[in-house]
């Protein structure tokens, strides 16, 4: 009897500690899963996180109302509809936000709710049904061991689960790939739960969970172009496109960061050429450039004579650019272009570029404020030029964040020119700001108006979701 209970009770164990596992799993793989389609940004994590610790307490409450006589004819049953709903997690984020687009983040909520909510609750639902049984017809002064002990695994399963998504399971197995393999290990619980008759049925879900097919998140079919890569970067889904005679396109998320003429070698993005006109002769300069996707704005200014440094953040972008776009001369950083400024010392550069984006007319937070903007200025020499690329609304309800920026380098350079301040349509604006007068440029001063951005005080990503609402990609 004894030796009956200590096989049960490591089972429960055991099952506790996947549970906390793939729960933890699950939520960060779930922001990158609605990265695809709209970015990276705090908000939309506060979103999954939020949708998930809902479901835990609901999970919780309704684990804990699980007659105890009914637990283990319970367990597979959870285990299984789980299973199901994970194989189904990627397509109802696939196909649900188009339908919601226009309004912003509820899209991204109703996504959640409908995606993330029903399997954090059933996961933990398994905890408060463990204690149940492990406490069955035991002393009163060992149950709170036995409570102490689930809560610790799962929260144990829960760390390891989140570390092991985040480093090893999104960048090397990939989103969909990892949820299945939750699935497949939720319905072999189930089948050591399910009575001998009732194992076959369990073992042809699993059968068939093995080859459900998974939406591939392909992008760019119905505009006749190629897919040449396609994987998981550190940040975002990297894509590299093609239409085979023309171009390379690199899309980071839902976002074009570069495209490169297959002949020249130049970019084609009118904003890339415009920051490289800009840039003007660079023959013998020190040039930064924050933001390496493609390669394709160094390589171009390496052609024309520059010394290049170029930051960007996730090693597998570098990597996807080199193979597809051709390797450059470049001296590579591969870290947040805010971390290479802070570190940096010294005014060595002629020109610094910056093209970063972690969404649609989103620019990582880091990057906004007036002390980034200081410590770029502090890398600059006297009459060096920051060039800066961004993606706003210059005039009217949606121009918040256009209004910061320009406003918050205003509060760092005297002098700050923009390629464009008019305008009610989200659209690509080029700043240029210097220490100097730039009288060789015929641009109207950027307004300062605006907000200024601060490391303590940001509210950038609320003022881009302004700008970008009712803008989707699928």
């Amino acid at each position: 009897m004894k030796q009956n209970f200590n096989r049960t009770k490591i089972l429960l164990y055991s099952l506790v500690f996947f549970s906390g596992f793939a729960n933890l799993a699950t939520e960060i793989i779930g922001p990158r899963l609605v990265a695809s389609l709209f970015g990276s940004t705090t908000i939309i994590w506060a979103i999954i996180i939020s949708t998930t610790l809902t479901g835990i307490s609901i999970g919780y409450y309704l684990g804990g109302r699980v007659p105890q006589d009914k637990a283990l004819s319970y367990f597979p049953r959870i285990l299984i509809l789980n299973a199901l709903w994970l194989l189904a997690l990627s397509w109802f984020i696939w196909l649900i936000p188009h339908v919601f687009a226009s309004v912003g983040y509820v899209a991204i909520g109703v996504t959640a709710l409908i995606a993330f909510l029903p399997p954090a609750a059933l996961f933990s639902a398994t905890s408060p049904m463990a204690i149940s049984l492990l406490a069955a017809e035991r002393e009163k002064e060992t149950i709170p061991k036995e409570v102490g002990n689930v809560y610790a695994l799962g929260t144990l399963g829960s760390v390891i689960g989140a570390l092991t998504a985040a480093f090893l399971l999104v960048p090397y197995a990939g989103l969909s790939t990892s949820l299945r393999a939750f699935a497949m290990l939720a319905i072999l619980y189930a089948l050591v739960f399910l009575s001998p008759r009732m194992r076959l049925a369990g073992a042809a879900v699993l059968a068939a969970g093995l080859i459900v097919p998974q939406p591939a998140y392909l992008w760019g079919e119905d505009l006749g172009l190629r897919l040449l890569e396609q994987r998981e970067g550190l940040y975002q889904t990297i894509r590299v496109f093609t239409d085979d005679s023309t171009f390379v396109q690199m899309n980071l998320g839902p976002t074009f960061h570069a495209q490169m003429d297959l002949n020249t070698k130049e970019p084609r993005f009118g904003y890339a050429v415009k920051m490289i006109e800009l840039a003007g002769d660079v023959r013998d300069k020190r040039v930064l450039i924050l933001g390496g996707a493609g390669h394709t704005i160094a390589r171009a200014l390496e052609k024309r004579g520059a010394s290049v440094v170029e930051v960007e953040i996730d090693p597998f972008v570098v990597e996807l650019s080199d193979r597809h776009f051709g390797a450059v001369q470049a001296q590579i950083e591969v870290t947040d272009g805010r971390a290479y400024l802070e570190q940096y010392a010294g005014a060595g550069f002629d020109l610094i570029l910056v093209d970063a984006f972690d969404s649609l007319a989103s620019v990582p937070p880091q990057l906004v404020t007036r002390e980034f903007f200081q410590a770029l200025e502090r890398a600059l020499k006297p009459d060096g030029r920051m060039i800066y690329n961004f993606i706003g609304v210059p005039e009217g309800a949606k121009s918040n964040s256009f209004r910061a920026v320009s406003a918050t380098i205003g509060s760092v350079f005297p002098n700050v020119l923009a390629t464009h301040v008019a305008g009610e349509q989200l659209m690509n604006v080029v700043f240029i700001a210097s220490r100097s007068a730039m009288r060789d440029l015929d641009f109207p001063p950027a307004p300062q108006g605006g907000t200024v951005l601060t490391d303590d005080l940001n509210p950038s990503e609320i003022y881009f979701e302004q700008a970008r609402a009712g803008y989707y990609f699928h």
